[in-house]
């Protein structure tokens, strides 16, 4: 007879392996599915843009699913091993045999590490021997006891949350909610929390602030991380990786062996009748139903932070129904019985205290999140921009840039930053301190069209602002590059006029010199423009995860600020090209639309010559000032010579349709609906 004080019992382990040896079966099948079977059947796909070093194709993409799988299976092996604690008939008939408790839970988690590993092992064998073959282009020996390593690595964390949820649940439904709930509660508190206080909090940045800590807190995403790092650093001319997820691979493992020890005790202290209970033990159900209901809580907070300020009313009702059915739902299930209205000091409880903390959050600004201002001689770099910009990471070291930013950060907080829900909300101004200790401060900022401009007229004065954040120079910056062609586009006339490549440089250097020179809103004005588009097409040497060379276009509209790039327009002859002839003709386009309702244009470009007909247009538009150009039926009128009354270069104005004379019915087609 085996010893009780035996911590090994051969017997349960033998039957465990037994009875759950066709989980184990399905576990090989899917992995040699997902990992072997691909490569018999044909040879990998190599992407041009996403290239493995020889040997390691095992980490393409397909990798998470693995991960899936390797999350799902000790999930599914602690529900089976440790059924006993679930159900009360095998509670009974494991604990009447010859073996004490610590016999038992050491038996069966060892029973069930080997179920788990035998198929990863057995698959990892396969995979050795075909690196020995003509596969050992894309396995190598060392790829294959990394992707074990990862499998192993899986099973050992997974698998300790998976025992932790059945010792402390004596009902399978809960295990699996407890499970799941572990896993999603950060992801569900990081999304929902970012978007509340993205609402309720100035400067709050509603993007990935949380991300670092989810990937901390929960162990599916610290997986899939550690995968994506191993896929990083096998990828060909890949510079960019950080190896600081692998740091707290030892911190997992140690966490994973603290939640064995503590469902060992949870498991001793159990009592035999609480199995098929949900909470296996009393104080369970208080952080069960609380659980739930703070989940409930804060998702519902999110979803109705957008009508909080629309309908405030409506929103506190919703908010008070959702988490009380939550509440008392809760409740029923802990306790099996549909009398728990009793119960509401639980919940008047939770609002208050929830109604307390959002007080707390508004009086002190988020305990000082709102008002804070670092020191100027605290940070090392700044990246600011607008929401919509190019490259809004962009580290800025010029102090007088960094002083510049604390200035507009005062000034959002003294009242100029605008509530998202504002009508006059336009653009979104996002502030990244880098300080000097190596830790960073964001800020993010509603602000109007016009603040938004007068923020960057501010920034454009700094070359250095300018080199890192505007649209000319968001490739060149970053990669080395060649500058293939420039293309002079007369947008008016849909006219491509290539610059001789012996000219490029001349052109790019003016444009150059202009960027540099002027401010943001001289840079887009839309008021006076000459309707030309210059597109720069760049080929770019790209060092990053998925491409290593590509082509690339950058857009610059040019109006008559650009003095030094119309100079040479004018030098080069291109300038008399581009112009609406001087020859009392009207040419209309359509305006900004690719189709418009009910008409159709039948040609591009509607050139008037009728000196009857000009002057009868001519009359209308300057006997209509205001226009109406609501409509879907605008188009753009150009003429030269163009009347002193209007400040445009070449765009006469624009017109609805429906309102002009009778001239324009042969140049369009009404559509019959």
């Amino acid at each position: 007879m085996t010893s009780k004080t035996s911590l090994f019992n051969k017997g349960i382990f033998t039957s465990t392996i037994k009875r759950f040896l066709w989980g184990s079966i399905l576990y090989f099948a899917a992995l040699f599915l997902f990992n072997i079977l691909p490569y018999l059947i044909s040879e990998p796909y190599e992407y041009s843009y996403y290239k493995i070093k020889s040997g390691w194709y095992l980490f393409s993409n397909d990798i998470s699913l693995n991960v899936i799988i390797s999350s799902i299976v000790p999930y599914v092996a602690g529900l089976l091993v440790f059924r006993f604690v679930h159900s009360k008939k095998q509670a009974i008939f494991i604990h009447s045999l010859p073996a004490n408790r610590n016999t038992i839970y050491i038996s069966t988690t060892l029973a069930a590490f080997i179920l788990m590993a035998a198929p990863v092992l057995i698959n990892g064998g396969i995979l050795i021997l075909m690196s020995l073959t003509k596969y050992s282009y894309y396995i190598s020996i060392a790829s294959v006891f990394t992707w074990i390593g990862i499998n192993i690595l899986c099973h050992f964390i997974m698998f300790s949350i998976a025992t932790f949820c059945c010792m402390i649940t004596g009902n399978s439904f809960g295990a699996a909610v407890i499970y799941f709930v572990i896993h999603l509660v950060p992801i569900i508190i990081s999304t929902t929390g970012n978007e509340f206080l993205a609402n309720f909090v100035l400067g709050f940045s509603d993007t990935d602030y949380f991300t670092p800590a989810i990937t901390f807190i929960n162990p599916f995403t610290f997986l899939i991380s550690v995968v994506g790092y191993i896929s990083d650093i096998v990828r060909i001319n890949y510079e960019y990786v950080s190896d600081n997820i692998l740091k707290l691979i030892p911190i997992y493992l140690l966490a994973s062996i603290v939640l064995y020890i503590v469902s060992y005790f949870l498991y001793k202290k159990r009592k035999l009748e609480d199995a098929e209970e949900v909470a296996g033990f009393k104080v369970m159900n208080y952080i069960f139903k609380y659980l739930i209901t703070f989940t409930v809580a804060i998702v519902t907070i999110a979803v109705l932070s957008d009508f909080i300020y629309t309908s405030p009313i409506i929103s506190i009702v919703t908010f008070i129904l959702t988490t009380a059915v939550a509440y008392f739902i809760s409740e029923m299930v802990l306790k099996k019985t549909l009398k728990v209205f009793g119960s509401y000091k639980g919940y008047a409880g939770f609002i208050s205290v929830t109604v307390l903390v959002l007080i707390i959050i508004k009086i002190t600004g988020c305990f000082g999140f709102e008002g804070h201002i670092p020191d100027v001689k605290e940070i090392n770099e700044v990246s600011i921009s607008s929401y919509y910009g190019y490259k809004h990471d962009a580290k800025i070291s010029d102090k007088n840039v960094i002083s510049l930013a604390t200035k507009i950060h005062k000034e959002m907080i003294d009242g100029k930053a605008l509530n998202k829900h504002d009508r006059e909300y336009y653009s979104k101004l996002n502030i990244v301190y880098h300080m000097n200790n190596g830790k960073q401060i964001k800020r993010e900022y509603c602000i109007s069209s016009d603040e938004k401009e007068a923020i960057l007229d501010r920034l454009y004065n700094y070359d250095e602002y300018v080199k890192n954040y505007d649209e000319f120079y968001s490739i060149t910056s970053v990669y080395p590059y060649e500058i293939r062609d420039i293309t002079i586009t007369d947008s008016i006339l849909s006219k491509d006029y290539p610059v001789d490549s012996d000219k490029i440089n001349e052109l790019y250097k003016a444009i150059e010199e202009d960027v540099l020179s002027l401010s943001y809103s001289q840079m887009y004005s839309v008021e006076r423009t000459y309707k030309i588009n210059l597109s720069i097409r760049y080929h770019v040497y790209d060092k990053s995860a998925y491409r290593t060379e590509y082509d690339t276009s950058a857009m610059r509209i040019i109006n008559p600020y650009y003095k030094h790039t119309i100079e040479w327009l004018k030098k080069e002859g291109y300038l008399d090209l581009l112009s609406i002839p001087n020859d009392g003709k009207l040419y209309i386009r359509q305006g900004g639309y690719t189709e418009i309702k009910g008409v159709e244009l039948l040609s591009d470009t509607i050139i008037i010559d009728d000196q009857a007909k000009v002057d009868t247009i001519l009359d209308y538009i300057m006997e209509n000032p205001t226009r109406n150009t609501t409509s879907d039926l605008v188009y753009t009128i150009y003429y030269n010579p163009v009347p002193e009354t209007t400040s445009s270069v070449r765009e006469l104005c624009e017109v609805n349709l429906r309102l002009m004379p009778d001239v324009f019915k042969k140049y369009i087609k009404i559509k019959v609906q």
